[in-house]
C-alpha cells in the first residue's frame, strides 16, 4: 500500500481505492487486535499517509511482520 502510494494516495491522504484496501487492512487488525479500534478510528478520518504508514509500522512491529 506505501510503495505503491501513488495508486492509494492523492495529496498524501487516501484516495477511494486507498479507503478500500485499508478497510481491509483493518478488518485483519481488529480481529487480532482490537485494541486499536480508537486509533483506526482517527486514521479512518485523517487519512493521511503520515498516520496509516504509522499504524502500520506499529502493527508491523508488534507482531514482527516486515
Amino acid at each position: 500500500m506505501l510503495e505503491n502510494d501513488n495508486d492509494f494516495f492523492s495529496d498524501d491522504y487516501l484516495n477511494s481505492e486507498g479507503r478500500k484496501l485499508f478497510e481491509r487492512i483493518v478488518e485483519i487488525i481488529l480481529e487480532l487486535n482490537p485494541e486499536y479500534s480508537k486509533r483506526i478510528t482517527m486514521v479512518r478520518k485523517k487519512g493521511s499517509k503520515e498516520e496509516v504508514a504509522s499504524l502500520l509500522s506499529d502493527i508491523g512491529e508488534k507482531h514482527q511482520c516486515w
